[in-house]
Order: C-alpha cells, then structure tokens, then sequence
C-alpha cells in the first residue's frame, strides 16, 4: 500500500478522548455501537447559550499534503457547525 492510499483509523473508545466545553455548554462522551459497529456518542447540550464542545483524541499520524477525512455521523439536535480540525504536536498549527 502506498502512502497515499494508506489509512488510519482513530480509536472509538470514550476512554482515550476528551471532553471540552465552553462557556455553559457541556458534552458527555461513551462508547457506544452503530449498525453493529464501535461508535463514538457526545451528548451535548449548549443551555440556549454561546459555546462550543470539542471531543478531543490525541494520535499521531504523519499526513501528505493531499489528505481524505471520512466518518459517519448521525444525531439529532439543531443546525450548527461541525468542524474537525488537526492540530500539531506543540498546539501552535491548527488545519
């Protein structure tokens, strides 16, 4: 497999990620299954107010310029933004 085809799969289990929220929202992180498969669950709640929540899992991947993020997502909750972002290894670099 070439480096560009290769693939890496991040870990669903709550344990190794990290809850985070701001200002009065508050996010509760499980494991959970989807159609016979590990999942990640968040529950989230943003109390009407600004904020925002981030499930945060420390890896380590060495990515080419030209890069594919896939997942499946499903839930129920009103219109937002869902961002994903990578950071580097000293926080300073955020793609």
């Amino acid at each position: 497999m070439s480096r560009a085809e290769r693939v890496w799969e991040v870990p669903l289990d709550a344990a190794v990620w990290a809850p985070v929220a701001a200002g009065e929202a508050r996010l509760a992180l499980s494991s959970a299954s989807a159609g016979g498969r590990p999942a990640l669950r968040l529950d989230f709640d943003f109390k009407e107010g600004a904020g925002f929540v981030v499930a945060r899992c420390p890896v380590q991947f060495e990515v080419c310029e030209d890069y594919t993020v896939t997942f499946r997502l499903r839930g129920v909750g009103r219109n937002n933004n869902l961002e994903i972002k990578l950071v580097d290894s000293i926080g300073q670099n955020v793609w």
